[in-house]
């Protein structure tokens, strides 16, 4: 009698462990940086998105269909590529702050299609992301608009 008690007990436990598991609505991978930091990189994952990583790259998909792809960068990186950008063609959509821009989203036209691309500098940290899209304008920053990134202490 004990042992069936017991049974159902952990039946009933892992019931509801599956349960939450099958609730949740978001994704965390946490990122070991060149520099030596850690960067957690958390997705909300309804409506069909989920979070990947390999060799160290970022990928966002929605239905299975990868809508984002990044890699982080360091401080000297981000300098590299925000002056890129202002040095070339690309249309930047917005730049904040606009003195000192750490964030930039803009598009440029590319050999496979137009892109859409995130650069900025997380916050407290002195790592960067670069996270880019050949899906629509629209479908690249809603994807984006569900990611966050924190610095991990």
């Amino acid at each position: 009698m004990k042992l069936k008690k017991l049974t159902i007990a952990t039946l009933l436990c892992l019931l509801m462990a599956f349960t939450f598991a099958a609730c949740s609505t978001g994704k965390s991978l946490t990122f070991q940086i060149e520099n030596g930091e850690s960067v957690k990189v958390t997705l909300d994952t309804t409506g069909g998105y989920n979070l990947l990583e390999e060799d160290g790259m970022i990928t966002v998909q929605k239905d299975n269909e990868d809508v984002l792809n990044g890699m982080f960068l360091t401080s000297s990186g981000f300098d590299t590529y925000a002056a890129a950008i202002t040095a070339s063609d690309a249309v930047i959509l917005k730049a904040t702050p606009s003195d000192s821009p750490t964030f930039y989203f803009y598009q440029f036209d590319g050999a496979a299609g137009t892109e859409t691309t995130f650069l900025f500098k997380i916050k407290g940290s002195d790592t960067a992301v670069i996270i880019a899209s050949l899906a629509s304008k629209e479908e690249a920053e809603a994807a984006f608009d569900r990611l966050t990134f924190e610095k991990v202490k």
